[in-house]
């Protein structure tokens, strides 16, 4: 979804529904209470509502990151969304030339998976710790400022809103279809979680030198 921004207004009173750089509240309604309480959740009509054009005039562009597994998201996907499933990827496509948004401009993500309860919003929580790393000196700017979770993953927007998936199916990790591709990928994301996890990522080198380490490595500053 792409539209053309034609005004914004915010008053911005709460630092909790200021978004990531402090610059304005929140555009889309927060499911309150939802899980997992650092990120701001959305629900399957709030989605649905931006896929039908009806933020138009607010919101710029909305990408929405689908964390699961490749054979997961080809096996139905939420109108629209991407697949990214790993961090290298992550970082390379949005991290390797970034620029800050323009005033008016609201670029939102929305990022999920399954369940929504964990490579969702871990994906969710290492861009935005990137992104705070790579403006540690001029904080609180950031390059994604703006981000959500769609709260109860692919399982609850499918439930609710087949017609807005391609194509209107649901493949669970777990499926008996695709065993040893679970544990292809499965094998894969834990090899890079834990072997690639010797230092530092420097965002400036090559895609295979993107290392991280959750220990050394945490933001200084508040997401």
């Amino acid at each position: 979804m792409s539209c053309v921004v034609h005004s914004v207004h915010s008053q911005p009173t709460d630092e909790d529904e200021l978004i990531g750089d402090h610059t304005k509240s929140y555009c889309l309604p927060i499911e309150k209470g939802a899980s997992p309480l650092d990120l701001k959740c959305v629900s399957p009509q709030t989605i649905t509502d931006l896929l039908s054009g009806q933020y138009d005039g607010v919101v710029n562009s909305c990408t929405i990151i689908d964390c699961r597994y490749p054979y997961e998201y080809n096996g139905g996907h939420i109108k629209g969304a991407i697949n990214i499933w790993n961090k290298d990827d992550l970082l390379q496509k949005f991290l390797s030339k970034p620029s800050h948004p323009t005033e008016n401009n609201r670029d939102i993500f929305i990022f999920h998976c399954e369940f929504s309860s964990k490579r969702g919003p871990d994906m969710s929580r290492f861009l935005r710790k990137m992104d705070r790393q790579k403006n540690d000196m001029d904080f609180p700017a950031l390059y994604y400022p703006e981000m959500y979770l769609a709260h109860g993953g692919y399982k609850s927007f499918y439930e609710e809103f087949p017609k807005f998936c391609v194509p209107e199916q649901y493949c669970m990790m777990m499926d008996e279809g695709h065993k040893e591709e679970y544990r292809d990928f499965s094998k894969r994301s834990k090899s890079w979680s834990g072997e690639n996890k010797k230092r530092c990522p420097s965002l400036g080198r090559r895609r295979h030198t993107i290392l991280g380490d959750e220990s050394r490595c945490t933001a200084s500053r508040q997401l």
